[in-house]
């Protein structure tokens, strides 16, 4: 009949023993391996055994008693460890230490008795990992811990990176490639060993993957023909940046905010985001909150349905700011910018753009048509230039592009931007100045302390 394997539920810990007093009972392999460990420690360690092994003796700051054990060698001891060959010494060191009130751990079957077990565990850069079964599978735990330390090297050097870019930076062409790459992107990079975290923020202005991975780890050969990568302390930087709404198509526009936290929100469901990259938005969050605080008096608190309120208005000159001068405004999409673009202009025609007899039935009376669907093809094309007016305006706030740019008149994001090439200059060299104060901060995040364990 096979013995029933003994196990115990267990609860992780990490033990601070620099300076503290521990003995070590026993002088053989197992306690050399453990005499080892506890030198890493900073243990002030004693080892006492009739015979104690020469690569014990070799190692520096130990007291040494070559000798057998006796009970005052407990005195003032913290944590003990019985690690001889004889079972019934071992259960008499643990139920000596029970008596007194001094943690134990022993290496036999006595373990039950003692206080704490031993995990398989490996250290390198500042990171420990230990792996436990409750001694129920020993040899597991070590197969695990063998195969985690050969991967170690995966989380040294970790770093922000980010890969894409926004219209003004690639063009319309090259971002609607990219943003019809990105279910192909979403298979690809949770793939890549040393990519530990991403999100992709995907709005109508932009198309970028930001998340973090190992230095050492060449992201080209798995993303080939996607421009503009940059990291470390660039990526942090632009990222700010993008935040803090100074890389928009309408610059200090707030509205990105609320997508780079639902493009986080989206990684944590889909499992390509954890507790790092949350740490590296919530950071950059509170860097992009101080920016804006500093730089709002430069600019106007303008979103995208305001520049295109101000775009009709140009339009129409000389007419009342309610644009009655538009007899007819159609309004494509019911999406966010949709419904602000309603609230904009109350006396619009809302349709969604699903449906082409609609549009087309309303398309003949429009003077102006905005169009501001996620569809990745043309809502409007050649085959609705026969209905529309000759004078039609076509603003066109979608990307990719919801209307033929060969149609005449039409009005892309290109043409929307707001802020001078010197106004932008002056706002992002003030915001420089207080990214480049958080260095600190972001080498911290670096070493994956951003949080507490």
């Amino acid at each position: 009949m096979t013995k029933p394997l003994l196990s115990k539920k267990m609860f992780p810990a990490s033990l601070l023993l620099e300076g503290r007093s521990c003995l070590i009972v026993g002088g053989g392999r197992v306690a050399a391996r453990k005499t080892a460990k506890l030198l890493e420690a900073g243990a002030a360690l004693t080892v006492v055994a009739p015979s104690i092994r020469e690569q014990i003796k070799a190692m520096d700051g130990i007291r040494l008693a070559e000798r057998p054990f006796e009970e005052e060698d407990l005195q003032g001891v913290f944590i003990v460890f019985a690690l001889t060959d004889d079972s019934v010494l071992n259960r008499r060191v643990v139920a000596l230490c029970g008596e007194r009130g001094i943690l134990c751990s022993a290496a036999d079957g006595s373990w039950v008795d003692g206080d704490l077990t031993m995990p398989a565990s490996f250290s390198g850069e500042g990171l420990t990992v230990a792996v436990s079964t409750g001694g129920r599978a020993c040899r597991r735990a070590r197969l695990l811990r063998e195969s985690l330390s050969r991967h170690i090297e995966f989380l040294q050097d970790v770093d922000l990176f980010m890969i894409g870019g926004d219209c003004s930076t690639l063009g319309f062409q090259c971002l609607e490639k990219l943003k019809a790459r990105r279910s192909e992107i979403e298979k690809i990079l949770p793939g890549i060993q040393g990519v530990h975290e991403f999100m992709i923020l995907d709005t109508c202005n932009r198309f970028e993957m930001i998340g973090l991975v190992s230095g050492h780890t060449d992201l080209s050969l798995f993303l080939k023909g996607f421009p503009l990568s940059i990291n470390g302390m660039d990526a942090f930087r632009r990222l700010a940046e993008i935040a803090a709404g100074l890389r928009s198509g309408i610059c200090g526009e707030t509205r990105i905010v609320a997508q780079i936290k639902e493009a986080l929100s989206v990684a944590h469901k889909n499992g390509w985001a954890g507790s790092f990259l949350q740490g590296w938005i919530d950071q950059t969050l509170r860097i992009s909150k101080e920016i804006r605080h500093a730089t709002e008096p430069h600019i106007p608190a303008l979103e995208l349905e305001d520049i295109v309120f101000q775009t009709l208005e140009k339009k129409k000159a000389g007419q009342a700011s309610s644009l009655s001068g538009f007899e007819k405004i159609l309004l494509i999409g019911r999406g966010e910018i949709g419904q602000g673009l309603a609230e904009k202009l109350p006396g619009a025609v809302q349709i969604s753009g699903r449906d082409d007899d609609e549009l087309r039935a309303q398309l003949p009376a429009a003077d102006v048509v905005i169009c501001a669907t996620g569809s990745p093809d043309f809502v409007i094309g050649e085959a609705h230039r026969s209905l529309l007016k000759e004078n039609v305006m076509l603003i066109d706030l979608s990307l990719p592009r919801n209307i033929d740019p060969a149609l005449p008149g039409v009005v892309d994001l290109s043409m929307l931007r707001v802020a001078s090439p010197e106004i932008a200059e002056k706002l992002l060299a003030q915001a420089g100045e207080i990214i480049e104060s958080y260095a600190a901060e972001y080498e911290r995040l670096v070493r994956f302390e951003n949080h507490a364990e």
